[in-house]
């Protein structure tokens, strides 16, 4: 077997890492909604003014008048001020789980989940780890919304799970899974020159411009339909990736390519580009 095929048995360990990150990537997004459902859930707690707690003394004075047994005066002011502490501060730990719970959706998603893809790149093909990484994601997702979030899933979103297995079974199947290690950027410059990527890129732009259509004329629905689509699109680019750790592995550490700093700036800004669409 020649020396830049990675062998079968570095599959094992690619798709363990692939899975992994989209894991990751399913719990990072679950704390993201979990954080918006508690702020959501909160509510500004108003302090009494002076007006307010005259306003308290006046009516129990007047309930006093009706012969209504009420405590006196300072003690429904006192009762009041401290109904009014308790819920500041049951708001103040809610926003304090909010924030702690989004912090950790955003390192997820950011950091660790891509440092695991980008990992799991150097033993297996993208071509299949790019659909399990991203598909799985969604898998898991509404297989654990109900239990994590009290969010039960839609029939539309147990199909779309269906569908997505469906589709990576066919990938797994029928796509070419062959895994170059070791890349110059000759070889780079050859790749990029094929009629059959640049055709690609080039439908992947046209289908961009599509739904970009839709998402200026079309209803609210198909435009966040449209806004998801996009998203996935662009984070699906993900040859920039696999190609720069190509290049990496076979530099003798004298000569650094210009050329490659740029497909580092692609690999990095097309994911983080696709999850801002994603969050339209």
């Amino acid at each position: 077997m020649d020396a830049s095929i990675v062998e079968s048995s570095s599959w094992t360990k690619g798709l363990a890492f692939s899975i992994l990150a989209s894991l990751i990537g399913a719990v990072s997004k679950l704390c993201l909604r979990k954080s918006y459902t508690i702020l959501g859930a909160d509510a500004v707690v108003p302090i009494p003014s002076n007006d307010e707690t005259a306003n308290l003394c006046d009516h129990a004075e007047k309930d006093e008048e009706n012969t209504v047994y009420h405590d006196s005066c300072e003690d429904d002011v006192e009762s009041e001020i401290r109904e009014f502490a308790s819920k500041e501060e049951s708001l103040w730990w809610r926003k304090f789980r909010a924030f702690t719970i989004r912090a950790v959706g955003v390192f997820g998603m950011t950091v660790l989940g891509p440092s695991c893809n980008v990992y799991a790149l150097q033993f297996a093909s993208p071509g299949i780890l790019c659909p399990i990484g991203s598909g799985l994601a969604l898998v898991w997702i509404v297989l654990f919304s109900d239990r994590a979030i009290g969010e039960k899933p839609r029939p539309v979103q147990v199909l779309a799970v269906g569908l997505i297995v469906l589709g990576e079974a066919i990938v797994s199947v029928t796509g070419d899974h062959t895994n170059v290690s070791v890349l110059t950027m000759d070889d780079i410059q050859e790749q990029y020159r094929e009629p059959q990527l640049l055709a690609y890129f080039g439908g992947v732009l046209i289908w961009v411009i599509i739904l970009a259509l839709v998402i200026n004329r079309g209803s609210s629905g198909w435009r966040r339909f449209a806004w998801g689509l996009i998203g996935g699109s662009v984070t699906g680019v993900q040859n920039f990736i696999k190609d720069s750790l190509a290049v990496i592995h076979g530099l003798d550490g004298s000569h650094f390519p210009p050329q490659l700093f740029l497909m580092l700036l692609m690999a990095g800004l097309l994911p983080l580009t696709g999850l801002l669409l994603l969050m339209q």
